[in-house]
């Protein structure tokens, strides 16, 4: 459960850091790309280590779908921030 919670996490931090670009707060160059890039790989990582690697998991069908459900439209809205980002 404490890996859902940190891509959870790190969902947000990604998020707070496209406010703050968009914003004006924080400028955007490479190393604050790489970063972003960089925690939405620990979340595809965490994901994988979540269903994966995790015993208590492999029993229970609904959390499966349930942690699929919340990393996909993670992943979508990560994927969305990362091309705005890169266009911009």
């Amino acid at each position: 459960m404490i890996l859902l919670i940190y891509e959870i996490l790190l969902f947000l931090i990604i998020s707070f850091s496209y406010f703050l670009i968009q914003t004006g707060f924080m400028n955007i160059h490479f190393g604050i790309l790489a970063s972003i890039f960089e925690m939405f790989t620990a979340n595809l990582f965490m994901y994988y280590m979540l269903l994966y690697k995790r015993p208590e998991y492999n029993d229970k069908k609904i959390f499966k779908i349930f942690i699929n459900l919340i990393n996909l439209v993670i992943i979508i809205i990560s994927l969305i921030i990362l091309n705005l980002l890169t266009v911009k």
